[in-house]
């Protein structure tokens, strides 16, 4: 079942962490977007709803790796982190001034997690003022980062790393390998994307499949 977590304008101090390995959650097609105060209408300004990473705790309990006696929040690292996710969507929001990255979606690629990142969208996203990387996706198969704007970052404001996809024997497609892998691959898109004052304007470690229009 699909659901939208739907954010009113405002300030919200606060870091995000969606693990889709989770013991009894699935964030799968999960839709994370600014609305209007009416609470329902899509907000065009994602300089409406702010995601304050100064003294910004992410809540991490329950999380894999998570133990009983462990501190049950850390500083947040990242605006909002999806780990191991298919069809996550963020929209119209800005996210800065966090330790490492601001919308950060990715999967491990170590066999025995099994986990898979793919289809995700960030859409009309604002990020500004984060250590390293702005909209950044990593081993991730298929999705797009679409008319969004980054400045101030320690590294680049849009990265796409490590898509994947390289043979027969890599395992996160949809349908099972019919041939090289290569042959039927997913993009991944970035299109109307603005980004200035940054280290790198745009970072593609071991990327391929990357259409930049």
């Amino acid at each position: 079942r699909k659901a939208t977590v739907r954010i009113q304008p405002g300030t919200y101090v606060e870091g995000v962490l969606l693990h889709g390995k989770q013991s009894g959650r699935s964030y799968d097609g999960l839709t994370i977007e600014g609305v209007k105060k009416d609470g329902a209408t899509p907000n065009p300004d994602p300089r409406q709803v702010i995601l304050e990473g100064t003294n910004a705790q992410t809540i991490v309990k329950g999380t894999p790796g998570w133990l009983p006696g462990d501190a049950e929040t850390i500083p947040a690292n990242n605006a909002i982190e999806g780990r191991s996710i298919v069809g996550l969507k963020l929209k119209n929001m800005w996210g800065r001034h966090y330790q490492n990255n601001t919308f950060f979606v990715w999967a491990s690629n170590e066999p025995l997690d099994q986990e898979r990142c793919a289809d995700f969208v960030m859409d009309n996203l604002i990020s500004s003022d984060t250590r390293s990387y702005g909209l950044f996706s990593r081993n991730c198969f298929g999705g797009e980062m679409t008319n969004s704007e980054g400045w101030n970052h320690g590294d680049s404001a849009f990265y796409i790393g490590e898509t994947q996809c390289d043979d027969e024997s890599w395992d996160n497609r949809d349908q099972p390998a019919k041939g090289a892998c290569q042959d039927d691959p997913k993009w991944t898109i970035m299109d109307n994307i603005t980004s200035h004052q940054n280290v790198l304007g745009y970072s593609g470690t071991n990327s391929k499949y990357v259409e930049i229009k």
